[in-house]
């Protein structure tokens, strides 16, 4: 049976926006080898690891120092998200019957800049929650908490929508929401999720709206 949800929070990162194919298109306009490619997307692990460790290859690789190869990669990301038209279709169409927002760990900055690009940015207007900005982050329950708030919906009629199973998926159980995972061709054995979906886009295969 689909889910029947009054509010949807959606992850950023690889889940509205494809951070990893970003990042590579970055990398590859470096003209960096193929090894070098890939063991910086080892260490980067879609964000999810400390940033010190891919700035400091990176910056060894291209002769600059770990804070400013931190900027550039920033920007580089941001530069090379584009928008989805069929993703931009979806939400509108979420947004007339459900509450949305974006629940996502970073800086402040740096996630408003993606949704820009995106342009996701007026799709959700003030109802974007980020760590960097509230100082809470996922899995944290408190940051479930203030994307709630920011719906005005309750945890039992909420679902998030991530790619991340501890922060995403396991936090947001833990704060007492339904999820559902944005596997990207990926498989587990994992089932703590309520739904699984490979890609954002298919959400609508189970939510009913």
């Amino acid at each position: 049976m689909a889910l029947q949800p009054k509010g949807l929070l959606f992850d950023l990162d690889n889940t509205l926006v494809d951070r990893d194919r970003a990042l590579a298109a970055w990398l590859h306009g470096l003209e960096l080898s193929a090894a070098v490619e890939s063991e910086a997307l080892r260490l980067d692990n879609s964000g999810y690891k400390p940033p010190e460790a891919v700035c400091d290859f990176l910056a060894g690789e291209l002769g600059s120092d770990a804070e400013s190869v931190w900027e550039r990669m920033g920007a580089g990301i941001t530069r090379n998200i584009t928008a989805d038209r069929a993703l931009l279709e979806l939400l509108v169409q979420l947004k007339q019957s459900m509450a949305i927002a974006v629940v996502s760990n970073g800086g402040g900055a740096r996630q408003r800049n993606k949704l820009k690009a995106a342009t996701l940015d007026d799709v959700f207007g003030e109802r974007v929650v980020i760590s960097g900005e509230v100082g809470c982050e996922k899995p944290s329950n408190a940051i479930f908490e203030r994307g709630l708030q920011a719906i005005g919906c309750a945890a039992a009629d909420t679902v998030f929508v991530g790619d991340n199973l501890e922060t995403d998926i396991a936090g947001a159980n833990s704060a007492g929401l339904a999820s559902i995972w944005v596997a990207r061709g990926r498989r587990t054995e994992t089932t703590m999720m309520t739904a699984v979906v490979d890609s954002v886009t298919d959400i609508r295969e189970v939510i009913a709206s």
